[in-house]
């Protein structure tokens, strides 16, 4: 792993108290996917693609994308409106 990535995984685990190999591991808890997003975010920040930062996530390359889209800098998600769970127009023709 190339030493930015280590830094940055290094960084993000010791912020959000958590140990590195959790954060590459197979859990999906919302800290660690928090934590996740924030290194990406990083790694996106100094122009490295999806795939490579699935990489050093140990992700699918689309995971990654899934997360840059829907989810903010700080892990926290982006609100849409059709994820409402009482919408009543989702579902409705116009």
């Amino acid at each position: 792993m190339i030493a930015v990535a280590r830094d940055i995984i290094r960084e993000v685990a010791e912020r959000n108290r958590i140990h590195p190999n959790e954060l590459l591991g197979p859990g999906r808890d919302d800290r660690l996917v928090k934590a996740r997003v924030q290194i990406a975010y990083a790694l996106r920040a100094r122009k490295w693609s999806t795939p490579r930062i699935a990489d050093v996530l140990d992700r699918d390359f689309s995971t990654v994308v899934h997360l840059l889209q829907t989810r903010n800098p700080d892990g926290s998600r982006r609100f849409r409106f059709g994820s409402l769970k009482n919408n009543p127009h989702k579902g409705t023709r116009i």
